[in-house]
């Protein structure tokens, strides 16, 4: 009886002990700095949560760390800066002891195998990598992010480097002591532009691209001079071998022999049924909102469908999720700018572009012309463009993103001489929307489900107005309107088995809406004609689909 009574007073003193040292774990902290060494982090750790560390030179301690969130638990932040290392903590009232245990008292056998895996991102923008490499030159193994910047690679337990590098960034090199499956973050810095010299060697061992892809950074592109000074994607991608825009100064891709409509081109996975503003001189495609742009000219992969000439596959930028920047230019046919920044938190952030022509500007003498009866016609034309982009990662680490695209290209004439009136509308654009949300839903495997919009308008209107008399006018009305509209619902998952090797499997299904051509008139038409004319055509497309793509070991 007596032993009883002490341990439920042993129970009763220990509860509260226990509590608090959870809700130490549990506590959020605002760091004002993210990066920087693991000194350095557990002491701005230790001031802005008000408690104090304990720990050892053995756990790394000039080891250079970049975390990825701000505001986080005191667990979290410790699970990200020692992640990959063999590093244990005790809770002792407001004191956090951090240690190396050792090898002999665990219990648990280190695993043959373990995977990393994670999102590469650019440092200063949290932009993710697409197509980024990491690798580990002692296992000889390596993969390549995936269009959503993760990546994923089973490596051997143990003590092992890993390489990670990207085109216009500063490569990097980490040591690490796997014991698990561990998510790691990859944060990469711009390369600096100064260079002494230039020595070109052929490396050892690299990562092969798949046959007739051709990736080009939107840096690269925007360098290319073009018509009128204004940089152009679809104009710099016919420089390149096997592809050329047919007439000069238009914007139609003729790939390997193929015709302008033997090409599928997708911004954010959404079908772009038009890319052309000006009559085909300009494309549709402001580079201030790109981030990358990957061109298949054969050997298509299937989640593309069966494709007879090229895959142009463009995507958006996130935004800058860690500071508010913006930027603008003006050139000879029109003026853009660009918006991006981080919403509240580092978690979610935006990008706004806008491009639009000031051609309308320069015929303002001409309408007035028109309208002083000084000049018999009068013709306009304007064209904008307009890019959104919203994006969230969740504490789960699962993200969303919101993407939206409008262009319009608008020209109208006018002709009138004593008695009669003659007016000319033409008009034609593209709008998408997607709505895309991914998840990590093992170190191996990568979800993604994607639902897009696209339509695609064109509409032409006329209208005669003739003075018989004084005393009655006749006018004649005339308006035809074409539309394509997409609905589109992708399901995918990507899966690593081993190095050098990834499994895609997906499902598509897609609802096509056609109206060729929807009359609007005044005049006397047949009833049965209007009726056929005004009718819609609505299709429905599914598609299963299955990736495997090995790389040889080097």
């Amino acid at each position: 009886m007596l032993l009883l009574r002490q341990i439920r007073k042993l129970l009763f003193l220990r509860a509260p002990l226990l509590l608090a040292q959870q809700a130490l774990l549990q506590k959020q902290v605002e760091l004002d700095k993210t990066a920087g060494t693991v000194q350095e982090l557990l002491q701005e750790l230790s001031r802005k949560g008000s408690f104090t560390f304990s720990y050892g030179n053995n756990i790394g301690l000039q080891r250079q760390v970049t975390l990825q969130h701000k505001s986080q638990t005191v667990e979290a932040h410790l699970q990200e800066l020692f992640a990959g290392q063999q590093v244990a903590y005790l809770l002792r009232e407001n004191k956090i002891i951090l240690y190396v245990p050792a090898k002999s008292q665990t219990n648990n056998p280190v695993p043959q195998k373990v995977t990393v895996s994670g999102y590469v991102t650019d440092k200063a923008t949290g932009e993710t990598l697409i197509g980024a490499t990491v690798q580990a030159p002692a296992s000889r193994s390596g993969v390549v992010s995936n269009q959503y910047g993760f990546y994923s690679l089973t490596l051997p337990a143990g003590e092992t480097t890993l390489q990670v590098s990207y085109i216009g960034y500063q490569s990097q090199t980490l040591s690490l002591h796997l014991q698990r499956d561990t998510t790691l973050a990859l944060p990469l810095t711009a390369a600096s532009t100064t260079m002494n010299a230039v020595t070109v060697t052929a490396p050892g061992q690299q990562q092969l691209a798949p046959a007739g892809l051709l990736s080009m950074p939107v840096e690269r592109l925007q360098r290319v001079p073009t018509l009128l000074g204004e940089p152009d994607l679809i104009k710099a991608l016919a420089l390149t071998p096997g592809v050329t825009t047919g007439n000069e100064g238009t914007t139609g891709l003729l790939v390997r022999g193929g015709t302008q409509d033997q090409n599928l081109i997708l911004l954010d996975e959404a079908t772009v049924y038009n890319a052309a503003h000006l009559f085909g001189f300009v494309s549709i495609f402001n580079s201030d909102a790109l981030k990358k742009v990957d061109m298949y000219k054969g050997g298509f992969p299937a989640r593309f469908g069966g494709r007879l000439s090229s895959v142009l596959d463009i995507t958006m930028k996130e935004g800058n999720n860690q500071e508010l920047k913006g930027e603008a230019s003006i050139g000879l046919i029109s003026s853009r700018f660009n918006l991006e920044g981080p919403i509240g938190s580092d978690r979610t952030s935006f990008m706004f572009s806008g491009r639009a022509s000031y051609l309308s500007l320069l015929l303002l003498p001409r309408y007035f012309d028109f309208k002083r009866k000084s000049t018999a016609s009068y013709y306009n034309y304007h064209l904008y463009d307009l890019n959104g982009k919203v994006n969230h990662q969740f504490k789960d680490g699962s993200r969303l993103f919101l993407s939206i695209y409008n262009g319009t290209d608008f020209w109208n004439a006018q002709e009138k001489n004593s008695d009669e009136l003659t007016k000319l509308q033409l008009g034609w654009g593209n709008t998408t929307a997607t709505a895309r949300y991914s998840r990590v839903l093992h170190p191996k495997l990568f979800y993604r489900s994607v639902l897009t919009h696209s339509q695609y308008r064109y509409h032409l209107t006329g209208e005669n107005r003739f003075q018989e008399s004084e005393s009655n006018q006749i006018t004649s009305t005339y308006a035809t309107q074409s539309t394509v509209r997409d609905w589109t619902w992708r399901n995918g998952i990507d899966y690593f088995p081993g190095a050098n090797h990834q499994v895609k499997l997906g499902s598509e299904i897609t609802n096509h809406v056609f109206q060729p051509g929807a009359i609007r008139t005044n005049s006397a038409l047949d009833t049965d004609t209007l009726q056929r004319a005004n009718q819609q055509i609505g299709a429905w497309e599914y598609v299963l689909y299955a990736e495997d793509e090995a790389l040889p070991l080097p």
